[in-house]
């Protein structure tokens, strides 16, 4: 679980990847599920988040079978113009 501020209302591309199936929700919706079975590629998925001006909530859950238990989780880089900034 983590937050992310915004500076803005706007989009963000994100990436995963996980070592089985990975849930992820933005501000209590599921925003991204995969519920297969596979081994971890830091960007095997990838998507963008509808962020709101403010605070927004992130949770991840990833689920694991057997063997190792991996994943990933980034953003794309901010640009002169985005939403987010590195504190």
């Amino acid at each position: 679980y983590c937050r992310i501020k915004a500076h803005r209302k706007g989009k963000l591309r994100f990436f995963a990847g996980s070592d089985e199936a990975m849930l992820v929700w933005l501000d209590g919706k599921k925003v991204h599920d995969f519920g297969g079975r596979r081994h971890c590629e830091p960007h095997s998925d990838h998507f963008e988040l509808n962020l709101e001006k403010g605070d927004n909530s992130l949770l991840i859950k990833v689920a694991q079978s057997d063997g190792d238990w991996k994943w990933g989780f980034a953003h794309a880089p901010p640009r002169t113009d985005a939403i987010v900034q590195r504190p």
